[in-house]
């Protein structure tokens, strides 16, 4: 998540034969409204996002901050991210 307001998708194993679109239309059919993803798609360099060592809790400040800096790869909001 970047700031309150917007959700992110940050994925660590893409897999460009796979359509950005229809995987986030897929996840937003299972979430609420307030958590669907109507940002871009990062796609994250490492095997796996940042996490705390004892509880495995996303670093979400480090990964935004990843993001924002744009060393994450990124694609444009899906067509129909909201579908």
């Amino acid at each position: 998540m970047l700031g309150k307001d917007r959700v992110h998708a940050c994925s660590c194993c893409w897999n460009p034969a796979r359509n950005a679109d229809e995987i986030v239309r897929q996840a937003n059919q299972r979430l609420e409204d307030h958590q669907k993803i109507r940002d871009r798609i990062s796609i994250w360099a490492g095997q796996e996002l940042p996490r705390t060592q004892t509880t495995r809790k996303l670093r979400r400040a480090e990964i935004a901050e990843v993001v924002e800096k744009g060393v994450a790869s990124s694609t444009p909001p899906p067509e129909n991210a909201l579908a």
